[in-house]
């Protein structure tokens, strides 16, 4: 005799059991009466899982989602969230059990394999995580919108949210992955052609063309490196990361615009104390003394112990031949960094027979 799939339960909507309770007692029916009373009382279950994950009681939610899965294996609704949950635990075992499950349920919905592919990157597996996402890719046919309608942060399913509860993976967005994945295991060509892929799809993607320079760098063509960057920040003019990385780039290559962009860098950031840093170094590396004291005194200014700009500026006031000036910035680095004491010790030492100064 032929053994009869099981029917697989409410795998992602909300149904008012309530209601169809009612009817069915309306209708004599009255073991499916008792049936739908028992899964209203697991939906309720449901809803206050979700109130308390919104609340940050993650243990109590997996505990409730845990009493509906023991009398409700196949209520998938529940088994998504606890999965979810877990992720946002970081139990990412346990997390991969659930998805395990739906994706042995619903081996089409992408959904599954993509929060599976999250749960084994974090775990390190990332050979594991390429074989889910890859699945996403060949599904046919092939899933415009991956995942939508819950929140990262509480994985409350909802019929009405708002834009910044929307957690929306597109096509895109796995090929994005994908060349992630691929970089961490050194495998740059399948990197490459993933986000090649990924902005076929979507070529506004301005941290696909960052992610692609950069493999385009390592293999030596600064040319398509160039061209990714320059097209970034013609996608998105106030694209801090990208003015950076065109700066050390062009800096790479001899290309005297290089300050011009780490003068953007600056002018986006004004704020950040690591804009001027990494100005000022440029600035000293090119012998421009005057200039680099500017920047990391900026740098003081807005972060009064960063070590680094003492070191810088000591470095810019010992190459003005300002020995006195470098020495104290160096006596200064040495107390907030001790990590530095060995290099910093040795160009005190130096500065203190220049100077004919004791050690305090």
């Amino acid at each position: 005799m032929k053994t009869q799939k099981p029917v697989y339960y409410v795998p992602l909507v909300q149904i008012d059991f309530s209601n169809m309770a009612a009817l069915y007692k309306i209708l004599g029916k009255a073991k499916l009466a008792a049936d739908a009373t028992h899964k209203a009382k697991l939906e309720a279950l449901i809803r206050k899982s979700c109130d308390t994950r919104e609340s940050g009681a993650v243990d109590q939610t997996i505990r409730l989602l845990t009493v509906v899965l023991a009398e409700q294996p196949n209520f998938h609704r529940a088994r998504l969230l606890r999965g979810i949950t877990y992720n946002n635990k970081a139990d990412y075992r346990l997390a991969i059990k659930d998805f395990d499950y739906l994706i042995e349920a619903f081996p089409h919905e992408a959904w599954f394999y993509y929060l599976r592919a999250d749960a084994l990157g974090e775990l390190g597996e990332k050979g594991n995580s390429i074989i889910d996402l890859l699945a996403i890719t060949d599904m046919k046919p092939r899933p415009r919108v991956v995942a939508l309608n819950y929140t990262a942060q509480t994985g409350r399913i909802r019929e009405r949210f708002e834009g910044k509860d929307e957690n929306i993976v597109n096509l895109a967005d796995i090929y994005y992955l994908l060349g992630g994945r691929y970089t961490e295991l050194n495998k740059l060509p399948q990197a490459r052609a993933a986000y090649d892929r990924c902005l076929a799809l979507d070529d506004k993607e301005v941290q696909v063309r960052l992610a692609r320079a950069a493999i385009f760098r390592k293999e030596g063509d600064n040319a398509a490196a160039l061209k990714d960057l320059n097209l970034a920040i013609l996608t998105k003019p106030k694209f801090i990361d990208a003015y950076l990385e065109r700066a050390k780039l062009k800096e790479t290559i001899k290309d005297p615009s290089a300050l011009s962009d780490y003068s953007r860098v600056v002018t986006l950031g004004a704020k950040d104390p690591g804009s001027y840093l990494m100005r000022g170094e440029f600035q000293k590396r090119n012998k421009h003394f005057t200039e680099a004291l500017n920047d990391f005194s900026q740098v003081l200014r807005l972060s009064p112990k960063e070590a680094d700009a003492y070191i810088g500026r000591g470095e810019s006031y010992e190459g003005l031949g300002k020995y006195i000036l470098a020495l104290n910035d160096y006596q200064r680095a040495l107390s907030l960094s001790p990590e530095d004491k060995a290099v910093l010790s040795d160009r005190i030492d130096k500065l203190l027979k220049l100077t004919g100064k004791s050690r305090r």
